[in-house]
Order: C-alpha cells, then structure tokens, then sequence
C-alpha cells in the first residue's frame, strides 16, 4: 500500500502504536520519505499492551486533510480498546479500512498436538490440546470476526479479513478489488 501511495505521489505516514511507544514517521511524499517509511516498518515491534487513547490520540492524523487510515492488527483486544480507538478515528473527510490479520490455524484450530499459544502484547500463554476443540469453538471464533465486523461497519470503518498464510499479492489484490467495487 506504501509503495502505490509513493507511487501516486500521495503524502505517506506510520504510526506503529504501542505500550511504551509510537513510532511516527510524519507524511510527506518526497523521494527519500519511501526509505524512511520502510525504514519505520523495519522498526515495528509487537509488544505490550495498547496504551490509553489520550496518550497517541492526538498524534495520529490532523483531521483537516482528506486521508486513507489504515490500521492493520490482529485485534486481540482486552477491553474493545481497539475498537474504540478506530471508530473514533472516522471523520468526515477521511477513510478509515482496519484489516485483521489472521493464520489458518487461528480461524481452523486444526492442530496435531498440544501447543501453547502466546499473546505477543500481554504475553499471556494459554495451551491447546487438539483432542478437546469442538466444532462450537470454531464458530465462536468466526462469531466474534463477524462482530468485530460488524461493529466496525455500524462505524462507518471498511473492514477486511487477510489470511497470514495467503500470498501477499493474492491478499493486496483483493483488497484493491473491493476498494474499487466501493468507490464505485
């Protein structure tokens, strides 16, 4: 998405928000603003908790430009905090598309053997076994995609589901390919 903004001669920004920091690279859209903007994605960690809205609210947009906003998680929330902080961010003149990040083995539970799965922000660990999964478990999963869903659209905030294990081109195209259908 980086590179089609660059490339369209758009005004480029990154913020990669977490516990203990932010990391901001400001928009702009000159030649050497691409490097520092991969230089910035090099740089994001997963870690922590998300930090309480007052602290990064503020830093993110201006609020007065038209923009694309576009925030990519896992969305693995505590309390909704996520979600709360993207809706908020939907304003007249802007586009806000938050995109979920999923594995196969998320959304399927289709493990062989026992596994421990971590949290990356809380570092929580909760143990899988594969012979006590049942088929409520997996749509509990899918139930709460189609309200994070939802909930999202009631907000005004285009949703969009990308399986990690997906090709990155097949992902970005058919994102593209909605976004248009939308425009439309």
């Amino acid at each position: 998405m980086g590179h089609l903004a660059k490339n369209q001669g758009d005004d480029l920004s990154l913020h990669a928000i977490g516990e203990q920091s932010v990391l901001r690279v400001p928009p702009r859209s000159d030649k050497q603003h691409f490097s520092r903007f991969l230089h910035g994605l090099t740089q994001i960690n997963c870690s922590g908790k998300w930090p309480e809205f007052g602290k990064i609210e503020k830093r993110l947009h201006s609020r007065k430009a038209k923009e694309l906003l576009l925030f990519i998680s896992d969305f693995h929330e505590q309390d909704s905090e996520l979600f709360q902080f993207i809706s908020k961010q939907k304003t007249p003149g802007n586009e806000v598309v938050a995109i979920q990040l999923v594995g196969e083995r998320e959304l399927e539970l289709n493990f062989r053997q026992t596994v421990s799965l971590e949290d990356l922000e809380t570092g929580e660990v909760i143990r899988l076994n594969p012979d006590e999964v049942q088929p409520a478990d997996i749509q509990a999963i899918e139930n709460k995609h189609n309200i994070l869903k939802k909930e999202l659209l009631n907000k005004r905030v285009e949703y969009h589901r990308i399986r990690m294990d997906a090709l990155l081109e097949d992902s970005l195209t058919a994102f593209l390919k909605s976004r248009n259908r939308l425009v439309r």
